[in-house]
């Protein structure tokens, strides 16, 4: 069991730090709030915050710890999410100038499940959320407490990365803040665009730092 409430809170603190950047996940749940409803947008929010818990499962049983052990698979996965989240930054930059989606703009036919699957999926594939817990667990965790599962642990993972999720959805499912958003878009999205490009560049410039330490 984690012996301290000081290294569990700063577990806690680094994966709360790690969510609130934005990334894949969170485009998605915004995007479910606006196109499709708030209901879909929070069910997807549970599925994150349940992708958090298996995320966190695996580093107590010693496999976040043995992926940065594995240098170059390592490695590969830094390059991987550095890139894909540049892509997405761009992708983002050009989106500024077009007008967000209203509910049922899509035609998507609405399902909490599949919502609910789609944001499990969509944070279980995301290089951020992964990179995040390889960077928090492998710093912090001691290596005597592997294998141990802290329920504590687990539940504050859940609520931080479920809640979060759900403030998300919440806010982007109001009417009057989706034209507040849509007032100040432009500077808002440009403003994510430019915080998803330093933090794949960050992930870039240290997959290289690591691979030249190693050589």
């Amino acid at each position: 069991m984690l012996s301290t409430t000081t290294e569990l809170a700063t577990i806690l603190g680094g994966i709360l730090i790690a969510a609130v950047i934005p990334g894949p996940s969170f485009l998605m749940v915004s995007q479910i709030a606006v196109a499709r409803s708030r209901r879909e947008a929070l069910a997807a929010a549970i599925g994150i915050g349940l992708c958090g818990t298996v995320f966190a499962s695996l580093a107590l049983a010693g496999i976040i710890e043995l992926m940065t052990l594995m240098l170059w698979p390592f490695v590969a996965l830094k390059v991987f999410g550095g890139i894909y989240i540049v892509f997405i930054a761009m992708q983002l930059w050009h989106m500024e100038s077009a007008p967000i989606p209203w509910p049922g703009a899509h035609g998507y036919p609405r399902s909490i499940p599949r919502s609910f699957r789609l944001g499990f999926i969509t944070h279980l594939i995301n290089p951020k959320a992964i990179l995040a817990y390889v960077g928090v667990f492998a710093a912090i965790l001691p290596p005597d407490q592997q294998g141990d599962i802290s329920p504590s642990l687990l539940m504050g993972i859940f609520v931080i990365e479920a809640g979060w999720y759900t403030c998300v959805a919440l806010i982007f499912s109001y009417s009057r803040l989706r034209h507040l958003y849509q007032m100040g878009k432009k500077w808002l999205v440009r403003g994510a665009a430019g915080l998803l490009a330093w933090v794949g560049l960050t992930l870039l410039m240290d997959s290289a730092g690591v691979a030249d330490a190693k050589i």
